[in-house]
């Protein structure tokens, strides 16, 4: 090793409450991913940093990483390369040169425990780059002390890795390797990397095979470059982790060699598309069925399969204070427990709403009623292909109220790709999307009696309804023609030009009438 972004499918149970914070075994989001779940740990690929404490946070002289390890996993880092060494007994953390800076390894456990208590369903990796005089029982001791034990997974190598979703319903969610190979036989956690994985030469951008041997079943993806010095800078991390340049030595590694890159260990993870790296990688691979990703590129997948979480007969979900939600790219993290109650159905969409200059990015997520109040942080995450004509640097939260409005705050973060807002007074949410902070989005709702979800709007070719009860639709067009009469739920666009459409439902139990303007792009 170089030195160095499910919620349970609900069986109807009267008042079945899942609590986040605390439970184990949560179906349907596995690292973030409801695709991820049924996958095996081999078939996953990790966005890693390389030596992970080596932050300019941390105050280190020469850093591979701006944020630390706690802020690294917040951002969706799941593996972690850590260099560690033996001062007088204690197991510290440093590169190279301890006068560069040092720490404790017992501090990052901490922070690791930390998030693991706090995130039911994420699942972490290290690959310790030890110093010879840093003993398997030092590392043991300390993986006690930080109370990280149960956590721990143990891989016979001559098995098959297990899905992520065994592992969370198991609890052993923190996979640890080391490069000595010193532990004894009741240290099974503490895996030797090379009898597992192989790696590309770390130092420079190519596709040679190091260390490892090249039928093991996990790949460490080194893509990052180091000066004549061994240290690196942002700069060269910029342009080496943005894209074409870091898909393409991807791509032909991985066509190359044959092999599915697991462990993408990047410096300076947060500059350039690191993140979208992984997630196209995961896309694409389909493991052992076909799934989804978190943060996907907008390839329209979600129009036809859109919903994310439902919620039916009394069922609930709690957010635990500090805890988070991630809906596939929309986080919430409340700052006193917040609880999401039937009926209720969470979609996205990825079709934008308005229209160019006025238009949102192409990732909406609506629900089908009003969340409670909800006082905390909101994530909003987009990849490039989202954006249409919006930017980076005026990009603004948009969140639809009870009442059907946009209302739009400026985002609080500096990262790109994410926007970030901290709510202090309670909101009740009923849709969320990214848009310029000047964009005024407007709800096409001409009257509305009984609620009823209806999406995607602007529309491309299948417009869904999702209601319990039986309705008679009718689409006309804006001068009033009726253009066809229909009692399904799903009614194809395909056929109609581009333009403004009125939509009247009517509940034919109540002969209650809604109407709405939805738009085919």
């Amino acid at each position: 090793m170089p030195s160095r972004k499910n919620i349970s499918k609900y069986p109807g149970f009267l008042f079945f409450v899942v609590i986040l914070f605390w439970s184990s075994e949560i179906l349907g989001q596995c690292n973030g991913s409801s695709g991820a779940c049924d996958k095996k740990y081999n078939e996953v690929a990790y966005l890693t940093t390389h030596n992970a404490f080596n932050s300019e946070q941390d105050g280190f002289s020469f850093p591979n990483q701006n944020n630390n390890i706690a802020t690294q996993l917040n951002d969706g880092i799941r593996g972690l390369m850590i260099d560690v060494y033996d001062n007088n007994g204690a197991t510290v953390v440093y590169h190279g040169f301890s006068f560069l800076g040092s720490e404790p390894l017992s501090t990052y456990l901490n922070d690791i425990k930390k998030f693991l208590d706090n995130n039911p369903n994420e699942i972490i990796t290290i690959i310790f780059q030890n110093d010879t005089g840093v003993s398997a029982n030092a590392i043991e001791n300390d993986f006690n002390q930080a109370g990280l034990t149960n956590y721990l997974h143990t891989q016979n190598k001559f098995s098959q890795w297990p899905t992520l979703q065994t592992m969370i319903n198991t609890n052993k969610r923190l996979v640890v390797f080391n490069e000595v190979n010193n532990a004894s036989a009741s240290q099974g956690w503490y895996h030797h990397i090379w009898d597992f994985a192989v790696e590309i030469n770390y130092g420079s951008i190519n596709c040679d095979y190091g260390r490892g041997n090249a039928s093991n079943s996990l790949f460490v993806f080194n893509h990052f470059v180091t000066s004549g010095s061994g240290t690196a800078t942002a700069s060269e991390a910029q342009t080496v982790n943005s894209n074409p340049y870091f898909i393409n030595h991807v791509t032909q590694c991985q066509q190359s060699k044959n092999k599915f890159p697991n462990f993408i260990t990047v410096d300076f993870y947060e500059l350039g598309d690191a993140m979208a790296v992984v997630n196209q990688l995961n896309a694409s691979n389909s493991g052992s069925e076909d799934g989804v990703i978190d943060n996907p590129p907008g390839n329209g997948s979600d129009n036809t399969d859109p919903k994310i979480i439902q919620l039916q007969n009394g069922g609930q979900i709690t957010i635990k204070a500090n805890a988070s939600l991630n809906l596939k790219g929309l986080k919430l993290i409340p700052n006193i427990d917040h609880t999401l109650i039937a009926d209720n159905t969470v979609t996205r969409s990825l079709d934008a709403l308005g229209s160019a200059p006025n238009q949102s990015m192409a990732r909406v997520f609506n629900f089908t009623s009003a969340s409670n109040d909800f006082i905390g942080d909101i994530y909003y995450y987009y990849d490039n292909i989202d954006m249409g004509t919006n930017t980076h640097n005026d990009a603004a939260l948009q969140v639809k109220d009870e009442n059907g409005l946009w209302n739009s705050y400026a985002d609080e973060g500096s990262k790109d790709h994410q926007i970030k807002y901290s709510f202090t007074s309670p909101i009740k949410i009923t849709g969320v999307t990214g848009s310029a902070l000047s964009t005024s989005l407007l709800i096409e709702t001409i009257n509305k009696i009984f609620s009823v979800n209806l999406y995607p709007n602007p529309v491309t070719s299948q417009l869904q309804i999702d209601y319990d009860g039986r309705l008679k639709t009718i689409v006309y067009d804006f001068l009033g023609k009726q253009l066809l009469s229909t009692q399904l739920k799903t009614i194809n666009m395909n056929t109609l030009p581009i333009g403004v459409y009125i939509i009247q439902m009517t509940d034919l139990e109540t002969s209650e009438i809604n109407s709405y303007k939805i738009i085919k792009k």
